[in-house]
């Protein structure tokens, strides 16, 4: 029987799932997905936010993880990683694994290269750096410039831009693997990737400087409406620090508070200042666990126990909320079957003192049957009923409270409040090629003699097993 695409996509993520997550760590992976997300990267932490979902709940997709992912990544901590690796530097471990691939299918030198690492642009683009055109293949203003600095109008990737158009690319380097390795092996090559070092940092900071601002002086600062809005305390506090404290400090807090030292971002449009607000925001939401370069990214090895215990707590609570949910759904099933339970007995009982349902009464009540319509004739839900069954039950009564023609849909499992009593085998019922089901007296063993607590563990067993096939 098809399933439907939706189904069937399910079923694909859940062998996914299957595949490659541990049953033992699925219900943290969706927690831990934001707190690593600035340093994996984008695919690589939007796919750990979801693989622990897969296992865990059939193929379905966590909501709340990948927004909580999401806004882990426009961070400014992951969105400076994410520039350092498009300057040269590390990167993210996905920019990483990027440009390894790439190394494999010829590096820079190829299109398809180029095309996967994430330092170049398949084609070449113009960019002015300072006051000065370029043409070039790099990906990042920054690497450009630190490249035409170094190489000029030797190198193969990036050209000077003038009124004609422009020298011509070295095309020869570009088109020569051995080339390219040749003149940019010490600052492109695999072996200085690896090694962590960022031959552009400087090019990344005036790039920086021209759009956030620049760093004041202890003058400026003191001059500024920022320090004189700072208490006497906290004024007196800083002219105790020592000069390098006092530097960090102004990082922090000194940038961008005159006119002459805003930067470029001032002048920008709507959409890109809303998208540094929402940055800043992102910042403020996922901390990360201490201080970090603003410009790299890069951890400075300051162990912040305030920032650590906001971003664990967040992550943790949006990362779970799927989890609780399912949960909450589960019981809301039980809940539902013990009141069925007990309206199909009281309507059972009406029915047998009668002979008729109560819905022929002539003096129905509409709270009572509204509670008929739902309980003895309701469709759809894991106890819901099913019209594809047999109009006519070979060798099984039809029950009170499952309406002739119709069968229990216990396909994917389903715990059966109605029926006569236990072992009268009156419940019409679908079930599949090698499901299992067990009696009344082993559900009651499970819950120590309550049936529903039985139902609920045995729900609990039955989600276990199935997500270790």
């Amino acid at each position: 029987m098809d399933q439907g695409p939706e189904n069937n996509l399910k079923s694909f993520f859940n062998k996914i799932g299957d595949m490659f997550v541990p049953k033992e760590i699925a219900p943290y992976l969706g927690m831990i997905a934001p707190m690593v997300a600035p340093q994996l990267g984008i695919v690589g932490s939007m796919a750990l936010s979801q693989l622990g979902s897969f296992k865990q709940h059939g193929g379905k997709f966590d909501p709340y993880s990948a927004v909580a992912t999401g806004i882990a990544l426009a961070s400014p901590q992951a969105r400076a990683i994410r520039a350092q690796g498009r300057a040269g530097g590390p990167g993210t471990i996905g920019q990483q694994l990027s440009r390894g691939i790439a190394e494999g299918l010829g590096g820079a030198s190829t299109t398809a290269g180029r095309a996967l690492d994430p330092r170049f642009s398949m084609k070449a683009r113009d960019f002015t750096f300072g006051d000065t055109n370029y043409k070039t293949f790099f990906e990042s203003d920054a690497a450009a410039a630190a490249d035409f600095a170094k190489r000029g109008t030797q190198g193969g990737f990036t050209e000077l831009a003038d009124a004609a158009g422009g020298n011509a690319f070295n095309t020869d380097l570009i088109n020569d693997p051995k080339q390219v390795k040749k003149v940019y092996g010490d600052m492109y090559s695999k072996e200085y990737f690896d090694q962590g070092a960022l031959d552009s940092k400087k090019f990344l900071q005036k790039e920086f400087d021209a759009k956030y601002g620049t760093f004041m002086d202890d003058v400026e600062f003191k001059n500024s409406e920022m320090f004189q809005d700072l208490s006497a305390s906290e004024q007196a506090k800083y002219d105790s620090m020592n000069l390098q404290d006092q530097r960090e400090f102004r990082e922090l807090y000194g940038r961008g508070a005159t006119e002459g030292t805003m930067g470029t971002l001032k002048d920008a449009g709507l959409f890109t200042k809303a998208g540094e607000m929402g940055s800043q925001l992102a910042g403020a939401i996922f901390p990360g666990f201490g201080e970090y370069d603003p410009v790299t990214g890069a951890f400075q090895g300051k162990f912040d126990f305030g920032k650590a215990l906001q971003t664990v707590s967040i992550a943790a609570t949006l990362g779970s909320l799927t989890a609780i949910g399912e949960e909450l759904k589960k019981q809301k099933q039980l809940d539902e079957a013990k009141q069925k339970e007990i309206w199909s007995t009281w309507f059972n009982s009406y029915e047998r003192t009668t002979g008729k349902p109560y819905s022929e009464s002539n003096y129905a009540d509409p709270i009572l049957l509204e509670k008929f319509n739902r309980f003895m004739l309701a469709t759809g839900g894991r106890v819901g009923y099913n019209l594809g069954g047999l109009t006519e039950p070979v060798g099984i009564m039809g029950s009170s409270g499952v309406p002739q023609g119709m069968q229990v849909d216990g396909r994917n499992g389903t715990f059966i409040p109605m029926g006569v009593e236990e072992k009268a085998d009156d419940v019409p019922a679908m079930l599949s090629k090698n499901e299992f089901v067990m009696t009344a007296d082993a559900v009651k063993a499970a819950g120590d003699g309550d049936a529903n607590v039985g139902a609920q563990r045995m729900y609990d067993l039955m989600h276990n097993l199935e997500a270790q096939v």
